[in-house]
């Protein structure tokens, strides 16, 4: 009897040890999570942070950055955009909640996805990062995003501070607040006239700096 209550124990835990790790399956209508806001994806679909206030934050804004770069590499360019900008709209949210603690960390990958894209800089590496962090008083972080969400792809490259400071020349462009006032058309001739500068071209269609 002893032996057989003690075997009737050890089935009972392994079931409940079993039934432990086994994942639980979602309910009907209800999608799958990595951590708190981050969707789940397949190997070609960008990873998605839904509501900022149910918990997405920096680590969800590098994980987005280091998966467009990523697909990126792996060919797929449509599905890497698509990555780049949810990680863009993030660092905009978290930069303007918090500068201070957010900006000194995602502007490395702000940097980088501009370099990704064609747009460098002239300036000090300091100097940038300081003005990426700085949401109230530069237009470097509305610009990046602009430039970042637009898809663009540029052949050869164009000094980030030279196309902000292009743009804030433009007359009748009023001071920027978010990504939504930026004057697309002024934004190209921003770029145009700084790549024109900078590889003493004469080019007057932008498109014409656009890889293919």
């Amino acid at each position: 009897m002893a032996i057989g209550a003690i075997g009737a124990a050890l089935i009972t835990g392994a079931v409940a040890v079993f039934m432990h790790l086994m994942p639980v399956a979602p309910q009907p209508g209800e999608s799958n999570r990595i951590g708190p806001a981050l969707s789940t994806t397949s190997a070609t679909e960008a990873p998605a942070c839904v509501d900022t206030r149910s918990g997405c934050g920096i680590d969800d804004a590098h994980a987005l950055f280091v998966t467009a770069e990523q697909l990126d590499r792996d060919g797929k360019p449509e599905d890497a955009q698509k990555a780049l900008v949810e990680a863009v709209r993030l660092y905009d949210v978290l930069l303007r909640l918090n500068p201070e603690q957010n900006g000194p960390s995602l502007v490395p990958a702000v940097i980088r996805a501009l370099v990704r894209i064609g747009v460098d800089f002239s300036v000090t590496e300091v100097e940038l990062r300081n003005w990426l962090a700085n949401p109230d008083h530069t237009l470097y972080p509305v610009i990046a995003q602009a430039l970042l969400r637009s898809g663009w792809r540029l052949k050869a490259p164009v000094f980030l501070d030279v196309i902000v400071w292009n743009y804030e020349q433009t007359q009748g462009v009023t001071t920027l607040r978010n990504v939504a006032q930026v004057v697309p058309d002024a934004l190209k001739t921003a770029v145009l006239d700084g790549s024109n500068v900078r590889h003493e071209t004469r080019m007057t269609d932008f498109d014409q700096l656009l890889q293919p």
